[in-house]
């Protein structure tokens, strides 16, 4: 009765009393649900509701509704509940995923785009963050499941806090400071003064909160159920209870300029005096309010579907502010006229730019200037009450065009090009690519998107221009921006000095050498077996046979100092004494060989394809990389370090195999793991710098790694008709040389070269071309000194070549891209010269060999060295690159939760935009809830350091742990995916069996089995008259039930039956075992036909039909089955009491006859068939 009679109470207050507020009802379109309003402005309004968001931009005139989208304009499913804006564009929203998922979402552009920071699915139901509030960077939100998140980065990243319950639902929370919090919920108010570390609890037993505000840092009010409130002057410390007159539940706190505000359902309470005394007014009695906000006068409260408006708390009419415009387009010195349209008041305010500019009715503008955005605002009264209408006009710009235009590189190799951007091209303009010679290309519109043109390739210095033009309804103007590309005139030629061998037989190639230093050096022959020794820099060779083995194959040589050395011609031997005796150790098609040191050595065979590792010097060989089956051999073997080895794989027959090609050790080569090569090529040669940064040739191409041979990158190098390289070796990080040749296909003719790159290899250049000469090895003692091994002519006489030294300018850098501020040191290795000045742009630096140089200005410089000596100079440069600070934004990533299976395997991406930077670096981490670590590369983790990893197979362990990848860009902090929760699934396990089952008679039967592991599928089957191979069944009246689910059920019980269950889930199926059913009668008879005697005959039937006969009712239809429950016959008649039902080669076995009469009860009778197919 109580309750009626307030709700009749609420109708005269809202129908009859004159001295509560004029509220309207807002039109804001259809929406449900309804949590949230934000008043920005008195014309910027935001709203959220279960499926958008909805915004007023002039006072809530109109509205207009967006779905909520991510950045790339995904739809997220969410219900936002509350939203904090840290300023007009940042914000984060609290609420849920329609996925039950407790979600904080946040925006960057006011909310035209969200992206998700947090999400969580543990706990119980329901799940959501109800409200966020930040102090600073520092925020806090609260939810159900005793839920309390932390964030220090302005939301972008959440921790949980420990609250001391995981059950409590709580509703609100306050942020007096960085560190102290109030939060309120069901029957509890909790309050920290140290960041949420620490708690101290409150218990209220029957209340539940639902709201808080404060005033200041000590003065606050709570409120929740049955219209009950507190308040409290310390700060949250105490809290006293208020009288108020609400009989139902606050929905909402909230402090105004002149006091505290009571929101419930559909009536609020005003109180000036902290809740001592309270005003009501009443909105709508009949619906629940949810949020409300001020502006000045302007009041918004929103619920449910619905929104209401009122500018004043009193009885005094509402003045009506409005205007209109007489123009759609806004020029320079044009003239606006606004003309009021709202009610007639007392006085008015024209403001322009919060600038006062009129007092009239009306307001006539003459626009001064172009290209600027205004904000025209009236303020009206009637004397009592205000009311302000905005609206804002763009004025056209003064034909002024933004012409943002780069060049991806202006420092080109010869016959290289260059890509120049336009970023963001305008809208509505035009542009046109040009070179010094006039027009290149068509012209071409602006799309809002970069625009990119490519120069082509260059073999001279050129000047390129992008011309742009943009026209508004006001004019056109054209703008133009001009590049000068330099291109390189490449590197100088290189001259050689062959190295006279005495004694070397003919036709037999210098197969491989090896330096330890620029005077001690090593080389083996061809088949003969050759050896050489020099101790001068190859002046004098000294050449023995000690490694004579008869064989078509190359040998090999390798050196680990000036004693202790291995050499492999199809034997592998060993020498202790510089090469004067050697020992013949191991046996076996045995060509490659590389050693760690003395005693730790990895030996390559061909044909066999085998890689074996010893660790005493070849005494014993254990096998590494078995490839019995391929016919393969091994074309490298290259140890950057210790425990980091890679190795190459040639193909006989040219059948290349992806699973063999190349291979990679991280554990000093006990265990290698393919990695795949581009287009599935098998290198001839490889030669890596450190651990992660390598080189591989194959078939006129030059590929590079950074990641330890994951990802590889084509190079570029000249153009010569696709050359036969032979081998690549780099001196240092930038300085790499490539020996190759080919046969000119006249006069026997072959034709060899050497390219080169000073900078790591972006541009290759031919530094040497020889006839009648073909090249085997390389070897690089030092910077300046370059031996070459191979043989006159395709078949002539085994050689060396050494380089000749000139005078040479040349210099070292630590990198060649750095971060603004930063100093880089460079040093002069030069040949030939005492004099070194250092220039950057041209300018000059410093004079000295070595120096650091200090770089600012984010772009492209040049750093010169220029040599001296006497009259003698030359100069050499190189570019740096000075990265901008980039943001990283992730355009795919794990997402925040799949489900997987255990022993399977799981690759998954990030991928990233770096804005700015081609240098990333990745990181894959583990852990549990905010604790992460890094993965380490193993067997079962590749890829870890690059986008994409790969986890094979799942281990147990994995289960409800989150992976995230870490992702550092040059000059700027790292940023992280989004966790992603593994929930590991195993194949279904049976946990109980089904039995076997005997009956007495023919009564339904049930077979059950109990499974865990989230089973997706059953499926029975039969194993009928003794049958080795199951049958699948289906549902039927007469027979089974449930044949897709844990329970069967067998209407017709068949005796010596045997079932099984297919238990299916998404990682695989088992198998029941196969449960005997015994059936001691068959007792199928109809109860109304047991009156009936039935003769059959024959039985077992031996003819092609048999006869039956009914004593009392008249057979009106027979059906016969198989033991499957399948109709294979049915044959009617007209009420006789004997008949013949003919059988065509049905085969033998057990049928079923049913019998129907004319009174439709039935019965069934067995039936053998012995003679049928």
């Amino acid at each position: 009765m109580k309750t009626r009679l307030l709700a009749s109470f609420f109708c005269i207050l809202y129908f009859i009393s004159p001295s509560f507020a004029q509220w309207a009802k807002v039109d804001v379109g259809n929406s449900s649900y309804i949590h949230f309003v934000k008043y920005f402005s008195e014309q910027k309004i935001f709203i959220t509701a279960g499926d958008g968001i909805i915004t007023s931009d002039n006072g809530g005139i109109t509205w207009q509704k967006k779905t909520v989208v991510d950045t790339l304009n995904k739809i997220l499913y969410a219900d936002i509940g509350h939203v904090h804006f840290l300023n007009d564009n940042e914000a984060i929203a609290s609420g849920i995923m329609y996925t039950n998922t407790e979600a904080l979402l946040r925006t960057k552009n006011g909310g035209q785009s969200w992206y998700l920071v947090h999400s969580y699915n543990g706990g119980g139901l329901p799940r959501a963050i109800n409200q966020t509030e930040f102090s600073g960077d520092i925020g806090y939100g609260v939810g159900y499941n005793g839920r309390i998140l932390k964030s220090i980065d302005r939301g972008k990243h959440w921790t949980a806090l420990n609250s001391g319950t995981t059950t409590t639902k709580f509703s609100s929370l306050k942020v007096l400071d960085a560190n102290t919090i109030v939060v309120v919920g069901d029957q509890i108010i909790l309050r920290s003064t140290n960041g949420g570390t620490s708690w101290t609890t409150m218990l209220f037993p029957g209340q539940r909160f639902t709201s808080v505000d404060f005033k200041d840092a000590l003065t606050g009010v709570t409120a929740g159920n049955d219209g009950d409130a507190y308040s409290t002057m310390d700060g949250g410390q105490s809290w006293t209870k208020l009288t108020t007159i609400l009989y139902y539940s606050v929905q909402k706190v909230k402090y105004f300029e002149d006091g505290v505000f009571l929101l419930g359902n559909g009536t609020f309470l005003t109180s000036k005096d902290q809740g001592k005394s309270w005003e009501k007014q009443v909105v709508n009695p009949f619906k629940i309010f949810e949020g409300v906000d001020f502006f000045k006068n302007n009041v918004y409260v929103v619920g449910r579907n619905l929104v209401y408006r009122t500018s004043n708390l009193s009885a005094t009419s509402r003045p009506i502010a409005g205007f209109t415009s007489n123009r759609s387009l806004y020029c320079k010195d044009s003239t606006v006229t606004f003309t009021n349209s709202g009610s007639d008041n007392n006085s008015y305010q024209w403001y322009l730019n919060k600038q006062l500019v009129a007092t009239t009715k009306h307001f006539t503008y003459k626009i001064p200037s172009g290209g600027s955005d205004n904000t025209i605002r009236l303020i009206a009264s009637n004397g009592t009450f205000k009311d302000t209408v905005s609206d804002s006009f763009n004025v056209e710009p003064e034909l002024a065009l933004n012409l943002t235009a780069s060049i991806d590189n202006t420092e080109l190799c010869n016959q290289y090009s260059a890509n120049i951007t336009v970023q963001n091209s305008q809208m509505n303009a035009q542009y046109q690519f040009m070179r010094e010679t006039g027009p290149q290309g068509n012209l071409q519109p602006g799309t809002g998107n970069d625009l990119v043109f490519n120069t082509g390739s260059l073999t001279s210095t050129t000047s390129f221009t992008v011309s742009a033009s943009a026209s508004n309804r006001c004019g056109t103007i054209t703008k133009n921006k001009t590049f000068t590309v330099n291109v390189g005139s490449g590197l100088p030629l290189m001259e050689w000095e062959e190295l006279p061998i005495k004694n070397y037989p003919t036709n037999n190639s210098v197969n491989s050498i090896d330096f330890i230093n620029e005077k001690i050096g090593f080389g083996t022959g061809a088949s003969t077996g050759e050896f050489l020794k020099t101790t001068d820099g190859g002046v004098n060779w000294k050449v023995t046979s000690p490694l004579y083995q008869w064989a078509i194959n190359p040998t090999e040589v390798d050196f680990v100092n000036e004693k202790i050395g291995y050499a492999a011609n199809n034997v592998l031997y060993k020498t202790t004494d510089g090469g004067e005796t050697f020992e013949r150790i191991s046996e076996g098609n045995m060509i490659k060989v590389k050693f760690i040191n003395a005693y730790t050595g990895f030996v390559g065979t061909t044909g066999t394809g085998e890689l074996y590792k010893t660790i005493d010097g070849g005494k014993n060989m254990k096998p590494v990389i078995d490839l019995k089956k391929y016919q393969v051999r091994f074309t490298n073997l290259d140890c950057p370090s210790a425990n980091v080895c890679y190795t190459a794989v040639g193909f006989y027959d040219n059948i290349p195999d992806t699973s063999v090609s190349f291979f990679r050790s991280i554990d000093g080569g006990d265990t290698w793991k393919h990695m795949k090569t581009p287009s599935n090529i098998g290198f001839s040669s490889i030669d890596f710098v450190d651990e992660l940064t390598g080189y591989g040739i194959s078939l006129g191409n030059v590929y590079k790694t950074e990641d330890g041979g994951f990802h590889w990158s084509k190079q570029s190098v000249i153009e010569n008709n696709s050359p036969d390289m032979a081998v690549i070796k780099f001196a240092s990080k930038d300085i790499g040389y490539i020996a190759g040749g080919y046969n000119l296909g006249f006069n026997g003719v072959f034709r060899s070269f050497i390219l080169k790159t000073e900078n790591g290899g972006k541009c290759w250049n031919q530094v040497t071309q020889m006839d009648n000469y073909r090249f085997e090895d390389i070897e690089i003692p030092s910077d300046s000194t370059i031996y070459i091994s191979g043989a006159q002519s395709i078949y002539g006489k085994g050689t060396v070549l050494k380089n000749k030294l000139g005078n040479w300018a040349k210099f070292a850098v630590a990198d060649t891209v750095v971060c603004p501020g930063d100093s880089l040191w460079v040093e002069s290795t030069s040949i030939g010269y005492n004099n070194f000045s250092w220039y950057v742009d041209g300018q000059f630096q410093k004079q000295s060999a070595n120096s650091y140089l200090k770089f600012l200005g984010i772009g492209l410089h040049i750093i010169k060295l220029i040599a001296t000596k006497g009259e003698s100079s030359d100069s050499a440069q190189k570019i740096v690159r000075v990265m901008p600070s980039p943001n990283i934004t992730f355009y795919g990533q794990p997402p925040a939760e799949i489900n997987l299976c255990s022993d399977k395997s799981y690759r998954t991406n990030v991928i990233v935009n770096g804005n700015g930077t081609n240098k990333l670096s990745y990181q894959w981490q583990i852990g549990k809830d905010i604790t992460f670590r890094d993965i380490l590369e193993s067997g079962n983790s590749v890829g870890v350091k690059t986008a994409e990893l790969l986890i094979s197979p799942l281990r147990d362990t994995l289960n409800n742990m989150f992976l995230r990848c870490k992702v550092t860009p040059k000059c700027a902090k790292p940023e992280y995916s989004i966790p992603s929760k593994l929930i590991l699934n195993r194949i279904p396990s049976i946990l109980q069996q089904p039995g076997n089952v005997t009956v007495c008679k023919s009564e339904p039967v049930v077979l059950s089995v109990e499974t865990s592991n989230n089973v997706t599928s059953f499926q029975w089957r039969v194993y009928a008259n003794g049958s080795y191979n199951p049958e699948m069944i289906y549902d039927s009246p007469t027979t089974y039930s449930g044949t897709t689910s844990a329970n069967l059920t067998i209407n017709t019980p068949f005796n010596n039956y045997k079932y099984q269950c297919t238990i299916t889930n998404e990682c695989g199926s088992v198998y029941t075992r196969q449960p005997t059913l015994t059936v001691g009668c068959v007792g199928l008879e109809d109860e109304n036909a047991q009156d009936n005697i039935i003769l059959i005959a024959p039985n077992p039937v031996s003819g092609q039909f048999f006869k039956v006969t009914s004593t009392r009712s008249a057979i009106k239809i027979l059906s016969l089955r198989n033991a499957k429950g399948q109709k294979v016959l049915e044959q009617g008649f007209e009420k006789v009491n004997e008949c013949n039902l003919a059988i065509e080669k049905m085969a033998n076995g057990l049928y079923f006859l049913q019998i129907t009469f004319d009174n439709e009860s039935s019965k069934i009778e067995k039936i053998y068939i012995t003679n049928g197919e």
